[in-house]
C-alpha cells in the first residue's frame, strides 16, 4: 500500500493572492485549502485496507458493512454536495492544449510543450505554479483563480499516483467561476 497526499503541494503556492479570494468564493472550494492528512496509525490504515471490498465499494467490518457516502465526503471536506453531477469525457492532447490556451491564456507553444513533456492531456504541478506566479505579476486575477483551482482540485479531490501531474480536463469546470458552485 502506498498512501499519496498532494495537499502539501498546495502550500508551495504560499499565501493565496488576496485578490482572488472573492473570485474563488462562489466555487465553495476554499475549504480544500486547509485540508491535510496526518498519518497517525499506519496499522489502523492497513486494517481498513484489508477490509475494503472493491466489488461492493464498502468496508466489511465485524459490526457489518460500511460504505462511504456523499454525506461523509461533505462532512470531511466541508463541501456542499448539491447541484448537478460534474461529468467529463476524457480529452486528448489537442483538446488539452485548446483548454490551456483559452482558459489560462498561455501561448499555444507553451501548452504544446507542456503536454508533450507529460505525454498526455496533463500538466506538471510545477508548471502550474509558474503560470500562477506569472498571472499574479500580470494582475490577471481570473486566470490566477483558475490556475489555483486546477492545482487545488488536482491535488485534493482528483489526486493521482504520479504526484507531479494534473489532468487538464478539470480546467473546463472553471470556465465560468460563478457557475462552478452548481456542480
Amino acid at each position: 500500500m502506498k498512501l499519496d497526499f498532494h495537499g502539501r503541494k498546495v502550500e508551495k503556492y504560499g499565501r493565496l493572492a488576496p485578490e482572488i479570494e472573492g473570485i474563488m468564493a462562489p466555487t465553495c472550494l476554499s475549504f480544500l485549502i486547509a485540508c491535510s492528512l496526518e498519518i497517525g496509525d499506519m496499522k489502523l490504515l492497513f486494517a481498513f485496507v484489508e477490509r475494503w471490498h472493491k466489488e461492493t465499494s464498502s468496508f466489511h467490518l465485524p459490526i457489518g458493512k460500511m460504505s462511504i457516502t456523499l454525506d461523509d465526503v461533505a462532512l470531511l471536506l466541508y463541501l456542499p454536495i448539491i447541484g448537478a453531477l460534474y461529468t467529463y469525457d476524457a480529452i486528448d492532447v489537442e483538446q488539452a492544449v485548446e483548454l490551456l490556451v483559452e482558459l489560462l491564456e498561455v501561448t499555444r507553444q507553451k501548452a504544446i510543450d507542456e503536454t508533450e513533456q507529460c505525454q498526455r492531456a496533463y500538466v506538471f504541478l510545477a508548471w502550474l505554479r509558474d503560470i500562477y506566479r506569472s498571472k499574479c505579476d500580470a494582475r490577471q486575477w481570473t486566470l490566477v483563480a483558475r490556475t489555483y483551482l486546477l492545482h487545488l482540485v488536482g491535488c485534493i479531490l482528483f489526486a493521482n499516483k504520479s504526484a507531479t501531474h494534473i489532468n487538464v480536463v478539470f480546467l473546463d469546470a472553471f470556465r465560468d467561476l460563478n457557475q462552478s458552485r452548481g456542480f
